[in-house]
C-alpha cells in the first residue's frame, strides 16, 4: 500500500516516470502500468463529452 502511496505523490508532483520508477525500484512501463493515473488531455472536450450523458439520478 506504502508503494502505492509513493507512486502517486511522486506522479501528482509531475515527476517524470523515469523518477518515479527509479524511485520504486521498477522499469518505467511497470510504473506507468501500475502507478500513473490518467489523465485528461484536453478539459474542454471531456467536458463537452461528459455533458453529452445526464447525471445519474440519486436513489
Amino acid at each position: 500500500m506504502f508503494r502505492k502511496t509513493v507512486g502517486t505523490v511522486l506522479d501528482e508532483a509531475d515527476l517524470p516516470i523515469t523518477a518515479i520508477a527509479d524511485q520504486l525500484g521498477n522499469t518505467p512501463a511497470v510504473a506507468e502500468r501500475h502507478y500513473r493515473k490518467q489523465r485528461v488531455a484536453n478539459v474542454g472536450n471531456a467536458a463537452a463529452l461528459e455533458a453529452m450523458m445526464p447525471a445519474a439520478a440519486a436513489p
